[in-house]
C-alpha cells in the first residue's frame, strides 16, 4: 500500500488485505525494524460502508496528520465512489470529505456537503495544508482547501493529452 514519512522520520504505510473477505486496512508504523498497527482502519469505519476498505493514496503535513483517498466499491464495480480520510493522534479516523458511494463518475465540486469523488489515483499537500488530487476516471485535478471546499483546478471530464490554460488542459 502507499507509504509516507513522518516528522520524525518514521515510516508510515497502509496495508490493505485484500484476502480478508472485509477487505480491511491497516495504518502502520515502520520503526526499529518493527510494525505496529497505528489503526485498523477497518474496525473503525465497519459500518460506514459495505464492503471494500482500499486506500490507494496516501500524504502527510506538517503536522503528521494523514490525508487518505479511499476507494469504496459498494456496487461491485471498479470505479465507483471514494472518500478522503483525515488520521491524526489527537483526533483519530474521521471522513474529512462527503461520506458518498453511490453510482459511477459521480465528481462534484463545490462545497463539503455536496462534494464526491469517483476514483482519487493521487493525493499531494501543500504547505497551506490545501490537498490536491488526481480524479482519475474523471481526468481532473482537484484541490480541496482546508475548509474542505473542492474545485477543479484543471482538466475536463474528458481524456486527452493538451497543454494550456487550466480549464481547456486535458489530462489522461
Amino acid at each position: 500500500g502507499p507509504l509516507v514519512i513522518d516528522s520524525n522520520n518514521r515510516l508510515i504505510c497502509i496495508i490493505n488485505n485484500v484476502i480478508d473477505p472485509l477487505k480491511n486496512s491497516r495504518i502502520c508504523l515502520i520503526e526499529n525494524n518493527e510494525l505496529t498497527t497505528i489503526m485498523d482502519i477497518s474496525s473503525n469505519l465497519q459500518n460506514k460502508i459495505a464492503n471494500n476498505f482500499n486506500i490507494s493514496c496516501l500524504t502527510i503535513n506538517s503536522k503528521d496528520e494523514l490525508f487518505m483517498c479511499e476507494l469504496m466499491n459498494d456496487y461491485e464495480s471498479s470505479f465507483n465512489g471514494a472518500r478522503i480520510l483525515k488520521y491524526s493522534y489527537i483526533d483519530g479516523l474521521t471522513i474529512f470529505t462527503n461520506d458518498t458511494s453511490s453510482e459511477n463518475n459521480n465528481y462534484q465540486q463545490g462545497m463539503p456537503i455536496f462534494s464526491r469523488f469517483n476514483h482519487p489515483s493521487s493525493i499531494t499537500i501543500d504547505k497551506h495544508d490545501n490537498l490536491y488530487l488526481v480524479e482519475e476516471m474523471m481526468h481532473l485535478l482537484v484541490k480541496i482547501t482546508p475548509d474542505k471546499r473542492v474545485k477543479t483546478i484543471a482538466g475536463q471530464e474528458t481524456p486527452g493529452n493538451e497543454n494550456g490554460v487550466f480549464s481547456i488542459a486535458k489530462l489522461n
